[in-house]
């Protein structure tokens, strides 16, 4: 498990969020956007990326029309939206400037 950054404008439940990692296999866990920034708002959804693991659990994330069910249980562990998005999908992202800004900004919040 890590501490949360510093800079987060939100408390965090690093328990829950440490037991939703390792249900779901994710090796990392990495916060971003505007819940680092001073325009975090209590309406803000909260950006994550992470990376799977060995044992991460793919065929389970997905529903029935692209339901995100790993997305669902997260918000439900922060009492808020999250988006929630794969690190390699940041990395080949086509706008350099926001994939690099992404990548240098992110904070993690769980590491295994």
């Amino acid at each position: 498990m890590t501490a949360a950054p510093s800079n987060i404008q939100l408390e965090l439940p690093l328990g829950q969020i440490a037991g939703f990692c390792r249900r779901w296999g994710i090796a990392r866990l990495e916060i971003f956007g505007s819940a680092l920034r001073d325009d975090f708002r209590h309406d803000s959804d909260i950006d994550f990326m992470f990376t799977p693991g060995p044992n991460f659990q793919r065929e389970k994330v997905y529903g029935p029309w692209a339901h995100n069910h790993m997305a669902e249980e997260l918000a439900g562990l922060l009492g808020r939206k999250v988006d929630l998005i794969e690190r390699s999908r940041i990395e080949r992202m086509d706008n350099w400037i926001k994939r690099r800004h992404i990548l240098q900004t992110a904070a993690p919040v769980y590491v295994d």
